[in-house]
């Protein structure tokens, strides 16, 4: 209260003292020890500052402050008890705005962890009482986050592949699947994935999609690497070819003409991990000539192949190659027949693999032939020896052949066979009734069989007058009554009104209808490598035909015969290099031994 309402209560107090002070009688009031009352001393009012106070720090509070380390993003935000939000740009100190009373709680957490790139704050010493100081030694410390780099690998087949992160961080691969680099990247950070070390065995070639980039806010796992395997040329060298028509192979395919001595290369490389086996498919004739081939096969590996060698010599065969089959009525392989082969009716092959003779021949009929010389795994000798022996063919076989065979002469030319004189004895599943053969084969024997006849011989079928058109490309069919596939009809197809596929591979065209109404397939000799004009006469079915003649097939509707026989004849056919531009073919097809005969022209301009 103000010192004037102080004063008055004061009076009051000490008046009333003395109006309660006097006795009875003269109506004075009488002071204790009968004397006269002395004067009253005025009291004086008191100021309000002289009232008791608290220290003079109790009413403001105390500071909250600190530092931060390690800051490197933004958006760092940290609070005190939940409050007074405060926004932290850089390391340093902080302090909040509003003070904290003693004896009060402080409690500072972060509100917002900073980003870009995107960080983890802690603190230490954040809370506790004030006690009449200011708090200074809250500690916040920031770390950037870090996330991993994975992704996965497709097509690995070999081994040593390693991949790397950014220069470093080196992972090794062992097969296809997921991977994971074990050292984490900070946020904001780049990533590179390219590959350290390539898989070998087979050689391969990995490549890395989704291979940088910059960590944001979340593990990177879209990087794929890619593998392929690698491949190589095959190639080498000839010397000593003065002839024409040399084509190599390698793994019974890839043919290649040779025209001159010097450096060669297949065309088709070879994945490495695989095998290549360079043959010869053709000797040069003009002179005839004999060709070998050195270090001729083999595994590639990580680089093109250079080594293999072609030599070749001149030859003059004082014997052509040929195979004689006699058997016994009882015999199941021959079934009492005889047969005789030469490359004039059939092709004959030969395979010799150490110890191992193996003789093919696809001719009216198909054989094979296995002989093994078990004691000499190496190379073939003379002699004659009593296992090791099966013959078969026709689908006909022995589970059981005992037998005999005799190797009369064998020769070699750099470890390379080049002539063999054989017969041997079969008793199939033992039985007492026997299949016999002579083999003489040699590789100067470069003798063929005969091309188609030109020009075609006289009266062989052809349309009548105005049965096909006088242009355009067409397919024209006639059948007679009781054959099978034409049903005894006569068809007209055009590429207007039936749409078509024809084309030609090598010796063989084939010309089908695409709804499927007929289809047909005419094949020249194997050796022909292009349809020459001329007649090819007793034919069978193809694709199982004798390929020193030909074959030809022809199905429709559905419609195919088990076997048939026929010809057909090439009156005209035009190449550019070894692309057919046009033709023009007569055909007759026989179902079986049927009379009945589907006959066909078909005149084609690429």
């Amino acid at each position: 209260m103000g010192s004037l309402a102080w004063g008055v209560a004061a009076a009051a107090l000490v008046s009333g003292l003395v109006a309660c002070g006097g006795g009875g009688g003269g109506g004075g009031a009488a002071v204790a020890g009968g004397g006269a009352s002395p004067p009253l001393t005025p009291v004086a009012s008191a100021s309000p500052d002289a009232v008791p106070t608290t220290p003079s720090n109790a009413g403001a509070g105390h500071a909250i402050s600190g530092t931060v380390t390690g800051l490197s993003g933004s958006g760092l935000v940290l609070q005190n008890n939940a409050g007074d939000d405060l926004a932290i740009a850089a390391d340093g100190s902080f302090r909040f705005l509003k003070p904290v009373a003693s004896g009060r709680p402080y409690a500072v957490t972060v509100k917002s962890q900073p980003n870009g790139p995107l960080q983890t704050c802690s603190v230490s010493f954040g809370s506790g009482l004030v006690n009449d100081v200011a708090i200074s030694n809250v500690s916040v410390v920031c770390s950037s986050r870090s996330f991993s780099v994975r992704g996965a690998v497709v097509g690995l087949s070999g081994s040593g592949l390693v991949l790397q992160n950014n220069g470093g961080d080196d992972l090794a691969i062992a097969t296809d699947g997921a991977f994971r680099f074990p050292a984490s990247v900070a946020s904001t950070a780049g990533y590179a994935v390219t590959v350290r070390t390539q898989p070998t065995g087979p050689s391969q070639t990995c490549s890395v999609i989704n291979a940088s980039g910059t960590v944001v806010q979340t593990e990177v796992s879209d990087v794929t690497v890619l593998c392929a395997t690698n491949s190589h040329t095959i190639g080498g060298i000839v010397s000593g070819l003065r002839g024409n028509g040399l084509v190599l192979m390698n793994n019974a395919g890839d043919d290649l003409t040779i025209t001159a001595n010097g450096a060669f290369q297949f065309t088709t490389p070879v994945a490495s991990g695989a095998n290549y086996w360079v043959t010869v498919k053709t000797q040069p004739q003009f002179p005839n000539m004999f060709c070998t081939v050195r270090q001729s096969y083999g595994g590639v590996a990580s680089a093109a192949v250079t080594t293999v060698e072609v030599n070749c010599v001149q030859s003059v065969p004082t014997r052509l190659s040929s195979i004689q089959l006699q058997s016994d009525p009882d015999d199941r392989i021959g079934r009492g027949m005889n047969y005789g082969y030469t490359h004039a009716n059939s092709v004959i092959g030969i395979r010799s693999l150490g110890g191992l003779l193996q003789v093919f021949v696809r001719g009216d009929q198909s054989w094979s032939g296995d002989f093994f010389i078990r004691t000499s795994p190496e190379k073939l000798r003379t002699g004659t020896f009593s296992e090791g022996l099966d013959w078969g063919g026709e689908g006909r076989g022995c589970s059981r052949s005992p037998g005999l065979f005799t190797i009369r002469s064998v020769e070699y030319v750099d470890d390379v066979l080049t002539a063999i004189d054989l017969t041997f004895e079969q008793h199939c599943e033992g039985s007492s009734a026997a299949l016999r053969g002579q083999i003489y084969w040699t590789a100067y024997d470069n003798s063929v069989a005969p091309g188609p006849i030109n020009p075609p011989p006289a009266g062989l079928w052809q349309p009548v007058a105005g049965a096909v058109p006088t242009s355009g490309n067409y397919v024209y069919l006639t059948s007679d009554p009781g054959d099978y596939i034409g049903l005894g009809r006569t068809y007209l197809y055009s590429p207007d009104s039936s749409p078509m596929r024809v084309f030609a591979n090598k010796g063989t065209l084939s010309v089908g209808l695409i709804d499927g109404a007929w289809h047909g397939s005419f094949a020249a000799m194997e050796w022909v490598a292009q349809l020459r004009p001329g007649y090819y006469g007793d034919l069978v079915g193809y694709p199982f035909h004798n390929p020193a003649k030909g074959g030809l097939f022809s199905s429709g509707d559905g419609r195919a015969c088990s076997s048939v026989r026929g010809w057909f004849a090439v009156d005209d056919a035009t190449y550019v290099g070894a692309e057919l531009k046009s033709i023009d073919l007569r055909f007759e097809q026989h179902c079986g031994t049927a009379t009945p005969a589907l006959r066909g022209k078909i005149h084609w301009v690429f």
